[in-house]
């Protein structure tokens, strides 16, 4: 019960300022609207970028080779994808690593007896994001090839080593449909995820107050333990900072027609959870530095520095340095959640990622919030 009520009190005190409350979400709700306007033209010419893939046999095969020239040769296939040849798999690795290709194909004969023709051929995709669009078309390539090639090697009559010759005819109903976000949705949930992460200001607030104000300092002899106190006022405010995302979300669906899927339930989740952490993290930065105005200036420049690398203002490739920014995570979650939803492998993955981030940053907390009431006595 005393949770509860630490919890409702946050509430309560953080939403008894509603004007500041609208003017905050004003201010980015317009926000998202001028960058959504001013970059609708680059989101028009995205499809268009090329798609860079690597290719090789590992081993000396003629059917993976055939394979390979049948993918190659096919204008359709190539319209989307170009190919390069390779020798080496560490070398083509390391290239990819280092983004020179967006994928690295590999054929791997499975066959028990590789001079005959019934066995199989295993075509082994590495990538570096997949939850990019380019493993999306890619997939998709792949998919539309091995289907229309097997079965033309069942008419060819596969078990006596003969192969189709017409490599335009491999893929001839090849069609890649992709949904993507255009200027407005992708700008919408850059301005969402920046304007939650200003919300680690409520844990900046709530731990100053709490911990170390006057406040802090009559409830230190009230019936109430230091773990309640701070998971309350911190769900407290994490709620109100998703408020204001559930308000972003209705909003941008109603004025900019923003898509946001079907999963609306998991959508809250990601969001309530990527809220917590903000919240949290504010807390844990005025924890270490036991002020709360040199914490509210480092929490803007985290807002500014997260968003940038998570692309939130520049559609473009941060490479490792994107892995640093909370941002990027709820906003790969999200994103594979709207834009691939017959797979949720890698929305669940980011998922338990910032779940491991909050119990971190929560742990962090606790042990110094904890050292300094003890130092303080």
């Amino acid at each position: 019960m005393k949770f509860i009520y630490q919890m409702f009190f946050s509430v309560r005190r953080l939403l008894k300022n509603m004007p500041a409350f609208i003017t905050k979400l004003g201010v980015f709700i317009l926000l998202t609207f001028i960058l959504g306007s001013v970059f609708s033209d680059t989101f028009q010419d995205s499809a268009a970028d090329e798609i860079k893939a690597a290719y090789l046999v590992e081993e000396e095969d003629p059917a993976a080779e055939i394979i390979f020239e049948q993918l190659i040769s096919n204008e359709q296939i190539t319209e989307y994808i170009t190919f390069f040849k390779e020798d080496d798999f560490a070398k083509a690795d390391r290239k990819l690593a280092d983004g020179a290709y967006n994928a690295l194909l590999c054929v791997k004969n499975e066959s028990d007896d590789p001079e005959k023709g019934n066995g199989k051929a295993k075509i082994e995709v590495y990538m570096t994001d997949y939850a990019e669009t380019d493993a999306a078309i890619i997939k998709s390539v792949l998919n539309t090839f091995s289907i229309n090639m097997n079965a033309e090697l069942v008419l060819a009559g596969a078990g006596e080593n003969t192969y189709p010759a017409d490599g335009s005819k491999v893929c001839e109903n090849l069609a890649v449909d992709m949904e993507s976000p255009g200027a407005m949705a992708y700008y919408t949930l850059a301005m969402l995820l920046m304007m939650l992460f200003y919300g680690a200001d409520y844990g900046n607030n709530c731990v100053a107050e709490e911990f170390f104000g006057v406040l802090g300092d009559r409830l230190s002899i009230a019936p109430i333990g230091k773990s309640v106190r701070f998971a309350g006022r911190m769900l407290g405010a994490a709620t109100v900072n998703f408020l204001l995302g559930c308000a972003v979300v209705i909003i941008s669906h109603f004025a900019f027609a923003v898509n946001w899927g079907n999963h609306i339930a998991l959508l809250l989740l990601i969001i309530f959870e990527f809220s917590f952490v903000c919240t949290v993290f504010g807390a844990c930065i005025c924890t270490i530095l036991a002020s709360e105005e040199k914490t509210s200036g480092m929490i803007q420049i985290f807002a500014l520095g997260f968003t940038i690398l998570s692309g939130g203002f520049y559609r473009g490739d941060f490479s490792g340095a994107k892995y640093l920014s909370l941002n990027h995570y709820a906003k790969t979650a999200i994103t594979n959640l709207i834009y691939n939803k017959n797979n949720l492998s890698v929305t669940w993955i980011n998922v338990g990622i910032l779940l491991i981030t909050g119990v971190i940053l929560s742990a962090i907390c606790a042990v110094g919030l904890r050292k300094r009431r003890m130092d303080n006595l």
